[in-house]
């Protein structure tokens, strides 16, 4: 598993990058949002994915399904869904001058769904 979770790592922060937006600036997140909303909503129904909270600053949101984590726990392999959840992290490390990203819980750690939370860099919300 050593040699093949950092592959899956990588190949879950290409999967992920293709539906985070890019955006240039912190300025820009309200394009953030618009387009993440909007990227996702294709993923949606396969990740079971719900808004929890959205403001001028943050957006934050529940996925209460994770099929890639439901295979390797099918194949006897979910000691891997650790390195596909390192895929957000990875594209959040890209882009951590324009937003930042957090995560209290997730599935792929044993979690029963991952909270994600997007902030525009520079401005943390107490939700």
């Amino acid at each position: 598993m050593e040699y093949v979770g950092p592959f899956v790592a990588k190949l879950a922060k290409f999967l992920v990058a293709i539906s985070i937006p890019n955006i240039d600036k912190p300025e820009e997140f309200e394009v953030f949002k618009f387009r993440l909303k909007r990227r996702l909503s294709f993923w949606g129904p396969l990740y079971d994915i719900s808004y929890v909270h959205e403001d001028i600053n943050m957006i934050k949101l529940n996925i209460l399904n994770c099929p890639v984590c439901e295979l390797f726990q099918k194949f006897g392999i979910m000691e891997l869904s650790k390195y596909a959840c390192e895929g957000d992290l990875a594209v959040a490390r890209d882009n951590s001058e324009k937003w930042e990203f957090s995560r209290t819980t997730e599935i792929g750690t044993g979690g029963q769904y991952c909270d994600n939370t997007f902030n525009r860099k520079g401005m943390l919300s107490g939700v």
